[in-house]
This record gives structure tokens, sequence and C-alpha cells, in this order.
């Protein structure tokens, strides 16, 4: 907490000892190398209120470089992230599943500004080792909060960096809204039916992998055959009665991601900038009301299109294309519909 002996906290802006946030594209080599001297050994904060804003930077800072470290023992990355003591079993679980993608990250905290007693907005950057990580290539706006006796990263900056990593922010609340159990796909072009099971699509030419190729499960798995898509599950429509290899094709893909429709719409566009989504290159669309992305290549008979949407009951779609418009899976996304 940081305040002036009275009820009331003082706005202050903190970027190092002296320094404004710079408006670099990049981090120092400086901050770069504070960022990876960090360790899951380093003494945590004193749990005390403190007047002077460099000691509460200095917590904000260490919360935020710390809480990533995936060897982080349990009970001190819960004292570190807002509501952490009630969810530190979820929070460990979903770091261990991310293991592989979180054993390079590392937090480099740009600037710190306190705009109350109790909360800070904060700028910084998500390192792979020495790199800007490809999910987040550019400097990120989060926020943190004082909440028994430390400062913790807040819980709608934790849920941006979970989902563009893939990964559930539901924690502990009860009041989110019911992911459809299956969707209904009412938009398919002619000609057009489920693969044969065992087919596999392949990559799309020009477009980033952003997620593994869609396959079509073997015929011993609970595959739908028909236009409806189990959630999660991949269905594959191919042109004619081919397998999905070298045909024109359209997979539609889903996931849930418990707590993604906590996130503001500002969040959403942070983090669907992402690599996970195409990163720059992909378009920010918006169908039926829900945020989105497009990454489309290729004209002529054989364009391909790559389109992910968030919906509103924590249900991401993917819709990947071969030989279809960027507006013919625009319409087939909007055309889904929750099965029953």
């Amino acid at each position: 907490m940081v305040s002036t002996g009275g009820a009331e906290a003082i706005p202050t802006t903190l970027v190092g000892p002296d320094n404004p946030v710079p408006s670099g594209a990049a981090p120092s080599a400086a901050l770069v190398a504070a960022a990876n001297a960090v360790s899951i050994t380093d003494p945590f904060p004193a749990t005390v209120e403190s007047a002077d804003p460099t000691v509460a930077e200095a917590a904000v800072r260490y919360g935020y470089q710390h809480w990533i470290l995936v060897d982080m023992p349990k009970d001190l990355r819960a004292r570190l992230i807002q509501n952490g003591e009630a969810n530190a079993d979820n929070i460990q679980n979903e770091m261990q599943n991310a293991r592989g993608l979180l054993t390079c990250a590392r937090v480099a905290v740009e600037g710190v500004q306190f705009t109350s007693a109790d909360h800070a907005a904060v700028q910084f950057w998500v390192l792979c080792g020495t790199s800007v990580s490809s999910y987040f290539p550019n400097e990120v706006s989060g926020g943190a909060i004082f909440a028994d006796g430390s400062w913790r990263i807040d819980r709608h900056t934790l849920c941006m960096l979970a989902f563009a990593a893939g990964q559930d922010c539901a924690g502990n609340l009860t009041n989110l809204p019911t992911p459809a159990a299956a969707l209904v796909a009412t938009v398919v072009p002619d000609g057009y039916a489920p693969a044969a099971p065992g087919g596999t699509s392949g990559p799309i030419p020009g477009v980033p992998v952003i997620a593994p190729p869609p396959t079509v499960p073997t015929a011993d798995s609970s595959a739908s055959t028909s236009d409806a898509i189990p959630v999660p599950g991949i269905v594959l429509w191919a042109e004619g009665t081919g397998t999905g290899t070298g045909t024109k094709w359209f997979s539609i893909s889903t996931q849930v991601l418990r707590g993604v429709s906590e996130l503001t719409p500002d969040d959403l566009t942070v983090a669907m900038a992402s690599a996970r989504f195409g990163g720059p290159t992909a378009a920010a669309v918006t169908i039926g009301g829900r945020p989105g992305r497009l990454l489309s290549a290729g004209v002529g008979q054989s364009p391909s299109v790559r389109l992910t949407v968030v919906r509103a009951d924590d249900v991401v779609v993917t819709i990947s294309a071969m030989g279809l418009t960027a507006e013919r899976v625009e319409s087939i996304e909007a055309g889904l519909r929750p099965a029953g």
C-alpha cells in the first residue's frame, strides 16, 4: 500500500529511480537482464504497509517478476496473485500443465503507477529468456492490487495472459456462463460433408501454423459425423467425398477456457494479438458482437483462412479452411448455434 500519512494514496509514477515510462519498441538490455536475474530463492517482500512509494514499487515488481516462475512454491505464488490463496491448487495445476511454455517465461516491468492506496497500473514485457515472447510482442498494460499484506498481479491481467497461452483461469468463480455442450453448423457450403474418420487436412499453405492441423478422429472415437461439433472437439468437412487430404475443406474446432468471458474487450484485444492467434498479421474482426482474429492468404481457387472467435459462454471457436473465402468462413461462424 502507498500512503502519505492520510487515508488516500497519491498517484505516483515510478519507472526505475528517475525516468518516465519510455515509448520504445523493445525493453532495454538492463530490463531484460533484471528479469532474468530473478529466482525462486529471492526473499519475499516484507508484508507491511509502507508509506515509501519506492518500497511499494519494489513489491509490485517482485510480484510481477516472480509469480510466473514455474517452480515458485505454491503457497508463495498464491501470495502474489489476486485471490491466490483460494485458488492455489488450481493455479499450480495450470502452471504445471503449461510448464513447457513457461519454463523460459519472464516478466520485465517497465513502469508502475499507483492509482490509489491499493491499486497500481503496470507496464510490462513478457519474455522468453532474453527475447520478447511471440505471444506478447508488444508492451502490455496490466494491474496490481494490494491485498492481505502483499502486492499482487490482478485477476484480469492474469486471465489475459492465461488466455493467450490457452490456459483456464476460472479459479473459484461460481458466476461463470455454462458452455454449450455442442455447437451446430447451420451454414455449410453446398457440396460439403463431414469427412471420413481418419482423414487429415494438413497445414494451410501461406498461413502460420497456430495449432496442430485438424485431424478427423478415427472411427472408434466420439467424433461427430453430422453438422454438430462437440465442445470441446473438432469436425472437418470436405468437398465431395474426400477425406480432407488435397481437397477443399474446412474444420471447426472448439475449446473451453473457463473465465475468458471475464476479460474486458481491451484485454481480449491484447491477448488475441498474440502469436497463438496469428500475431500482427491477423486482422481483428467482430462476429455477432464477439471479438475474433482472421488470417487469410491465397487468391482465386485456393484461398486459405483461419478465424478464431471468443464466444460469450467461454467457448473459443477456430475455423480453418482451404478453398473458401474469408467472407464464407465468417458466415459459417456466424451460423453456429448451441445444440439442443
